[in-house]
């Protein structure tokens, strides 16, 4: 059984704003020849609003998680719950695909995902999430609890 989804709370620091001034200059690095600079560890997330009909398109972290898969982490920005899913268009390494977007927005099912992703990435890639994950030892259950609270995360499945 799944519990009820955390409400994460979009607390942006000014400097994350700051830092999302940049994204247009990042979308077009990662449009163009040049991608490569950026591309091994962002893409592009491109989909439609259901209300609107505008197409978005932002720049995200991703990590390549086996088998046709990507993970994202969202700590409460709406694009996340805006794309779950649906079918969305992806611009990996110069190269655009349609994935099929899946959103964990559960505390369980969040400290799970996270656990697995330290088995596999290491402390380190962990802590680089900022989610308050340590990065010279592994998290204990109630780091990986605590950290479930302040993100989502999102898996594409390549299609």
């Amino acid at each position: 059984m799944s519990e009820e989804p955390v409400p994460v709370t979009p607390r942006r620091r000014k400097s994350l704003r700051m830092l999302s001034l940049g994204n247009p200059l990042v979308r077009l690095v990662l449009r163009s020849p040049f991608h490569w600079v950026l591309s091994g560890r962002l893409m592009l997330l491109t989909y439609t609003g259901t209300k609107t009909g505008n197409t978005y398109t932002l720049p995200i972290a991703y990590f390549h998680w086996g088998d046709g898969r990507l993970l994202a982490f969202s700590r409460g920005t709406a694009w996340s719950r805006r794309i779950a899913g649906r079918e969305i268009a992806l611009c990996i390494r110069g190269r655009t695909t349609r994935a099929t977007a899946r959103l964990y927005d559960d505390r369980d099912s969040i400290a799970s995902v996270l656990g697995e992703f330290v088995h596999r990435k290491g402390s380190k890639a962990a802590s680089s999430l900022l989610l308050g994950l340590p990065s010279d030892v592994p998290p204990t259950p109630e780091d990986l609890e605590a950290a479930a609270m302040r993100t989502r995360i999102v898996e594409f499945t390549l299609l």
